[in-house]
């Protein structure tokens, strides 16, 4: 019987609760290879050489802990990718430093050096978590929003296994404590723009966070209270806009506002005065 650590919680609780004989489906980590991906979508490769064999350990142990992670916040079984509660395969050895989830193939790709960082790692799976919950089109504002909320869930996380409360680096990419600069607009969506600058200007949204977070002196119970309004206002949004989105976490609080206290719905309105005038 598999217990997750310090939370003694049995694997057949979590089963009975998401009514499955097997909620955690055993994660791939495979090795990436260019002309296989493209002719076949991809194809199964076992890690074979005792550098990958390592890699993948360790990526199994960050997957493993982002399960248990997505549960005690969310009671979401195998990140929820599908119905069945799998998780798409994990490709190491991308040729490039990259990372990202193909949502139409279903797979992760990442370089060793991102594969070997937790907080990329659950950026890319949050992004899969997004697109079967309530997919976001990754161009222009639901572009930039899809980003954010990869990188908040991928600070909370980090927090979460961290006595370092004031981390607010992603990887080597973005420090959400900058000072974002006005939403950049584009008439076209295409790489060479970042598909509408989406990574600059979620900065915004995730900027907001994290002085939403500033205002609640970074409690850590009032934190948490504010990444689950983040989150749930993602899987509830409809109108998938910067104001859509700012609106949303404002419902939301109120809705629950026995449980938050206006503390934080302070904290929310307060950070959103501040960013508001960078919106689009």
């Amino acid at each position: 019987m598999k217990y997750f650590k310090n939370k003694g919680i049995k694997m057949a609780e979590l089963s009975h609760a998401f009514n499955s004989p097997s909620p955690y489906q055993p994660t791939q980590v495979l090795s990436y290879t260019t002309e296989e991906l493209l002719q076949k979508g991809y194809l199964v490769i076992p890690c074979g050489t005792q550098e990958e064999a390592k890699l993948c350990l360790k990526i199994n142990a960050v997957v493993e802990t982002i399960k248990e992670f997505y549960w005690m916040n969310f009671q979401l079984i195998g990140v929820n990718v599908d119905k069945e509660g799998a998780i798409p395969p994990f490709f190491i050895h991308y040729p490039k430093e990259n990372a990202y989830y193909a949502p139409k193939l279903k797979h992760f790709a990442f370089d060793n050096k991102f594969a070997s960082r937790p907080d990329i790692v659950c950026h890319e799976m949050t992004h899969a978590v997004i697109a079967y919950h309530n997919p976001l089109q990754y161009k222009g504002e639901s572009g930039a929003l899809d980003e954010a909320i990869a990188d908040v869930a991928a600070i909370a996380f980090k927090q979460y296994k961290s006595t370092s409360p004031n981390d607010w680096q992603i990887g080597n990419l973005r420090n959400l404590s900058n000072i974002p600069e006005k939403f950049k607009s584009s008439p076209t969506y295409n790489l060479g723009n970042d598909f509408g600058y989406v990574h600059d200007n979620s900065l915004i949204i995730s900027h907001t966070f994290y002085l939403a977070s500033k205002n609640l002196s970074h409690d850590s119970t009032h934190c948490k209270l504010l990444f689950n309004i983040w989150f749930k206002s993602m899987l509830a949004l409809g109108d998938k806009s910067f104001k859509g989105f700012k609106a949303k976490t404002i419902q939301v609080a109120n809705e629950d506002i026995h449980t938050v206290g206006r503390i934080v719905i302070n904290a929310i309105s307060d950070a959103w005065e501040q960013t508001s005038p960078l919106f689009p």
